[in-house]
């Protein structure tokens, strides 16, 4: 009977006892449909069955994110190559442990009256408007040097991929570089046409165009347990954005409401899956690809040292995370 009434108050404390708290993880998202697995991970629980609390905030560039990161902002965030080469490169002790997607999205995109031009080179002297300073930029000025000309045979120029129709449609540039929607809006608006896709780019650099999960090497350190079983919810949000297109964009649409409420289904499945959601870990092309991307970053004098790769990539986490949703 003691042991019965004993068994009994010990059932009765636990139950007022509060209940484990999740861990914490602030992650940098861009309000766009990059937000799909972090909206597909709330949505399905599978952060709260790893023990994870995720808050999003919401950055719109890879730069604005690392200098979150710096800051102790947030934990984690997501950026293209090109800033998180010049961060290392400066210092800073930026680690890429995972990936989001892979898959260049610039299309290169003539304005009518340069339709019949095919080949970027067809295109020297002319006015080419890219986003300066990103991953596609970068990736422009890499497939410039691929054809045996330099950047001052171009007039590069600086445009937000959104300003693109009407600038398009005003004569300012004679082709731009973006990716979709508003590269493809140029086209369906009738100011310009396609003359070489995101594949024509990757089979000529040789390139697959990791977009990176980062975070620093103070959070490796002190939270490997947290990292493990948030990129263990993290490969299995990708696995069902790999897999469920209809129903992911649906919980976009849940995370983002009136941000992409002026894109139709079709529209947003089509930007989301511009990019491929087939890993989470790097393989041995995206690391070739990271290679040859320091390579030219530092020939072209854009960062001053190179970045070792096993300080840069730490990939243990994302393939443990692979192994346990396969």
């Amino acid at each position: 009977m003691n042991a019965l009434r004993i068994f009994a108050a010990i059932a009765a404390f636990s139950m007022i006892l509060p209940a484990t708290a999740a861990d914490k993880v602030v992650m940098s998202v861009f309000p766009t449909t990059v937000a799909a697995p972090s909206s597909v991970g709330l949505a399905k629980g599978y952060f709260t069955e790893q023990g994870i609390e995720l808050e999003s905030k919401w950055m719109n560039r890879g730069a604005e994110t690392i200098q979150a990161l710096g800051a102790g902002q947030v934990d984690l965030g997501l950026a293209a190559m090109t800033p998180v080469l010049a961060a290392r490169a400066r210092g800073l002790p930026i680690v890429v442990i995972g990936m989001h997607s892979h898959g260049f999205p610039g299309y290169l995109v003539a304005s009518n009256k340069n339709s019949q031009l095919t080949r970027l080179e067809d295109f020297k002297g002319k006015r080419i408007g890219v986003p300066m300073g990103s991953g596609v930029h970068t990736v422009l000025l890499m497939a410039i040097d691929k054809i045996g000309l330099k950047q001052s045979d171009f007039q590069i120029q600086n445009a937000r991929p959104p300003d693109m129709p009407a600038a398009m449609q005003g004569g300012g540039f004679d082709a731009v570089l973006g990716w979709m929607p508003y590269s493809t809006r140029v086209v369906a608006m009738g100011y310009g046409k396609i003359v070489m896709t995101p594949d024509q780019f990757e089979q000529m650099l040789g390139i697959t165009y990791p977009l990176v999960l980062i975070t620093t090497e103070d959070t490796i350190r002190n939270k490997p347990d947290v990292l493990q079983r948030f990129l263990n919810a993290w490969a299995k949000s990708e696995k069902f954005v790999d897999r469920e297109r209809t129903e992911s964009v649906k919980l976009l649409r849940g995370t983002l409401g009136d941000k992409i409420k002026v894109l139709d289904d079709k529209t947003v499945t089509d930007v989301m899956y511009s990019y491929k959601h087939d890993r989470v870990a790097l393989n041995d092309a995206d690391i070739a690809d990271v290679r040859s991307t320091i390579d030219y970053l530092f020939a072209q004098k854009q960062i001053g040292t190179k970045p070792s790769i096993d300080q840069l990539i730490n990939n243990s986490f994302a393939k443990k995370a692979e192994a346990m949703v396969k």
